[in-house]
């Protein structure tokens, strides 16, 4: 099994191969801009509800984790607001290659 360290940095990497395709141009920028200094990748157990209404199965806490990916805003002096760019659920067993993104809608080209 993997770390939650390993599954963090694995999810990393695939967010950056992907956000292109995935994110707005302005989102994909304003994340690039300030991710050294407010971005986050926080892993956790899986939210049963997210993951249920997405994928159509509860995933085990022993199996998967959840990693999310984003900005940590401060928009008073002691509040912060997350705003996230993927929610990421990946397996923690190296031999299975399971990983859904679901991303902030974006927005139609014109």
């Amino acid at each position: 099994m993997l770390s939650i360290e390993q599954v963090s940095e694995l999810a990393e990497d695939i967010f950056y191969e992907l956000a292109e395709d995935n994110l707005s141009a302005e989102k994909l920028d304003e994340f690039d801009q300030q991710a050294e200094q407010i971005g986050f990748v926080e892993a956790r157990d899986p939210q049963e509800a997210i993951w249920l209404a997405s994928l159509d199965f509860v995933p085990d806490p022993e199996d998967y984790a959840e990693v999310i990916i984003g900005l940590n805003r401060s928009i008073a002096a002691d509040v912060n607001q997350q705003e996230v760019f993927a929610r990421i659920l990946i397996s923690k067993d190296e031999d299975d290659k399971f990983c859904h993104i679901l991303w902030p809608e974006k927005p139609a080209e014109h």
